[in-house]
Order: structure tokens, then C-alpha cells, then sequence
């Protein structure tokens, strides 16, 4: 998951919104940034392969009803995330 983000930042966050189609299907706006420091402002970054993450929040949460999910890291912790 480190991958397509600069060897040094401070924080990044994959983020899964579900969103409802008027034709009754589910939609998925995945949303992937950074920030260098603590006081930069959040750029977007491009993983190497972004279907993979998406595909583990939905199997943690497959029992689960949610609208909005979010992985957030740096290169010592994660934290995690829905509502």
C-alpha cells in the first residue's frame, strides 16, 4: 500500500464511499492522498494497485452496514475506520 507515496510523509488515508445509483446499484468513489508534514495540505497519490485495498474494507465489512469507510497511515500505524 506504500506504494506511489514519497519515502518520507506523515500521514495518507484510503477512503470508500458507497454511493447509491439511481438504478439501484452501488457505486464506489475511492478517494487516495498524503500529506508530507503535519502542516501540508493533503495531495492525491496513485497507488500501484488501488482495487486491492478497496476489495479488503469491503470483505472487513461485508456483515456490516456502512456508508463511508477509511484507512489511515503513516510508516509506523494504521488506523481504521467506518460509518
Amino acid at each position: 500500500m506504500l506504494e506511489g507515496l514519497p519515502d518520507d510523509f506523515d500521514e495518507a488515508f484510503i477512503e470508500c464511499e458507497r454511493l447509491q445509483r439511481p438504478d439501484g446499484k452501488t457505486e464506489m468513489k475511492i478517494t487516495h492522498q498524503f500529506k508530507l508534514n503535519a502542516d501540508s495540505a493533503y495531495e492525491t497519490f496513485s497507488p500501484a494497485d488501488d482495487l486491492y485495498p478497496t476489495q479488503c474494507i469491503e470483505m472487513v465489512l461485508t456483515k456490516e452496514y456502512w456508508k463511508k469507510a477509511r484507512l489511515t497511515f503513516n510508516p509506523r500505524k494504521a488506523t481504521f475506520s467506518w460509518e
